[in-house]
């Protein structure tokens, strides 16, 4: 009703105004008498002719003004809605942006956004385009868009809901780029995460894209700057294209093992396998066609294919094509997919506003990047936590680095392992450089002790070690105080660092070549490796407080690029069922 008196108010103003024009021409007809006759002779005047109206123009800007008052009345209805409603809806769409729709459309007049039919396209295909970030675009109500749009409809409340659901689909996506679709703290519970929300600020930055027709540009600022998030994209729209050619067979292993120069049929098959992943690199089809080539030989080429295959799945990369390796292979696409897209979500959790430097530990690929200005630096491996100890994710700071660290044992430790030795050999804390104290530090001689009647979870002393070779920390510890007692550090126990499940420590984490990153990280502090070993050989304990704190990341991801390289790897903790669950992909 109030669409329609605006715009009768309007018509009513235009022939108003027209209902003139008889009286103003007779007006004109007589001045002109007048001042011919009072002049002398002259040339005729010019022909009078009635003014040229554009009644099209006039028309159309009546249409225009109909428009705009029709299409303001659905939206501040609908908008209006979603403001005093929870959970709102929009031809059966959920509606997501509570507050910010009706921020948006307050500031542009409670007119449509997408209007111009370019930027509306170009809208559409950058939801359409969410697959790319391994997110459902229907989510993001793509599939009601293109219901309403194939209506080909001038209704105004039609255009006004395709308005809003591209909007509130756009706000969405956005929202979930920044934060992840799923709930970390839901399904990482150890993860301190705070929500990342759409200021005031960026909201302006939205809406000045929006005039522009700028959509990708929002899309852009709001993924994570992280080098391997790109990386897992471009690693995910090439599996998707490998699992939408049909992928990959199965291999059966009918032999232990083969080792490099075995011939046998299987080889065949593996060497099709490797190629269609990329670490083949030979055309197999040219191959095929040669009558000469031994396709069915393990040869040197197909050797180098076997190690990258394994290295990029957390095996040891020594070319025995055992059991691992064929499981591994016969993982399909579709599942390397879907892995892809579930750690594309972890990484939304984590990888936004990352600092130029900072250290990076996969729990579940058993590594530890250093990056220095935004660039791979440095990379060893790490043992982490068992599956009854596991390592939590989370992020913190380094703040400072022990050189010949002293071990303040954890009551779970000393209560649940040390005890049960100490019954039996109470000289085990002297020969392995322990000390007892009580609670308030007094050392105690633990001969003086009877072990034997201290029963299980109520061990009353603590025990520490001191530095030296034999120290289960090693020789360095790096500390970031955090609520889980968690750390990196050094250890005299090195044959775990080529097993190729590495799960054995109680939650810390163990690097392999600690004295490297010890040397990188206090090269800062104008301290050299010279210095670094010479303190080592003294086995009395030095601390270096760091001047700048460095970011760590304590990660967990079954799926992992950089460099063009995709990774995968076991998933140790048995996390990905729960999160491929949430986002709806097959656990």
């Amino acid at each position: 009703m109030e669409a329609r008196q605006i715009i009768s108010k309007s018509r009513h103003s235009w022939r108003a105004t027209n209902s003139h024009w008889p009286y103003y021409f007779s007006s004109i007809l007589a001045a002109l008498f007048i001042f011919y006759s009072c002049s002398g002779p002259s040339a005729p005047p010019p022909p009078i002719t009635e003014p040229d109206i554009d009644s099209l123009a006039i028309k159309q800007a009546l249409q225009r003004e109909r428009d705009s008052a029709y299409t303001a009345f659905f939206l501040q209805q609908y908008i209006g809605r979603i403001s005093s409603e929870k959970n709102s809806k929009i031809r059966a769409e959920v509606l997501f942006s509570d507050v910010m729709l009706p921020k948006l459309y307050n500031s542009h007049g409670y007119q449509l956004l997408w209007i111009d039919s370019t930027h509306r396209a170009n809208a559409i295909k950058v939801i359409r385009g969410a697959s790319d970030d391994g997110l459902e675009p229907n989510d993001y109500h793509l599939k009601s868009i293109d219901e309403l749009i194939r209506q080909h409809s001038d209704d105004y409340e039609i255009n006004a809901s395709i308005d809003i659901l591209i909007t509130d689909g756009i706000i969405l996506y956005g929202t979930h780029l920044l934060n992840g679709k799923t709930d970390p703290q839901t399904l990482e519970p150890t993860l301190l995460y705070e929500q990342r929300v759409l200021s005031d600020e960026v909201l302006n930055e939205m809406r000045s894209h929006l005039i522009d027709g700028e959509v990708q540009k929002i899309v852009s600022d709001l993924r994570p700057k992280a080098p391997y998030y790109k990386e897992m994209m471009k690693g995910l729209a090439r599996y998707q294209a490998i699992a939408d050619s049909g992928g990959w067979r199965s291999i059966a292993l009918k032999v232990r093992k083969i080792e490099p120069g075995d011939t046998i049929n299987v080889i065949s098959s593996i060497r099709k396998r490797l190629a269609l992943e990329g670490d083949y690199a030979l055309d197999v089809d040219s191959l095929l066609a040669d009558s000469t080539f031994p396709f069915d030989r393990y040869d040197k080429t197909l050797q180098g294919a076997v190690k990258l295959f394994q290295k990029r799945h957390g095996l040891n990369d020594d070319a025995i094509i055992g059991r691992s390796t064929i499981n591994a292979m016969n993982i399909f696409a579709r599942e390397k997919v879907d892995l892809l897209k579930t750690n594309l979500d972890r990484a939304r959790w984590l990888y936004h506003d990352l600092a130029d430097e900072y250290i990076l530990v996969n729990i579940a690929g058993y590594d530890l990047r250093m990056v220095r200005d935004a660039e791979l630096l440095w990379k060893t491996r790490v043992v982490s936590g068992k599956t009854t100890s596991a390592t939590p994710v989370f992020k913190d700071e380094i703040e400072y680095i022990d050189l010949n660290p002293v071990w303040a044992l954890p009551f779970s430790i000393a209560d649940g392992e040390i005890l049960p030795k100490l019954k039996k050999d109470s000289t085990y804390l002297k020969r392995n450089n322990m000390e007892l104290l009580t609670g308030s530090g007094k050392s105690i001689d633990p001969s003086t002790v009877n072990f034997k009647k201290i029963k299980a979870r109520n061990f009353p002393y603590f025990i520490r070690q001191g530095p030296g070779p034999g120290n289960s920390l090693g020789r360095v510890k790096f500390l970031f105080p955090n609520q889980h007692s968690v750390y990196l550090h050094d250890t005299p126990s090195r044959s775990l660092f080529v097993r190729e499940d590495r799960a054995f420590s109680h939650g810390c984490i163990r690097v392999e070549d600690p004295l490297t990153l010890a040397e990188l990280i206090l090269v800062k502090e104008d301290v050299s490796r010279i210095e670094i070993d010479s303190i080592i050989t003294t086995n009395e304990t030095q601390r270096y407080v760091l001047k700048e704190a460095l970011p760590v990341m304590i990660t967990y991801a079954t799926a992992f690029a950089e460099n063009d390289i995709v990774y995968f790897y076991k998933d140790v903790y048995k996390r990905d069922a729960e999160l491929m669950s949430a986002l709806g992909l097959r656990p």
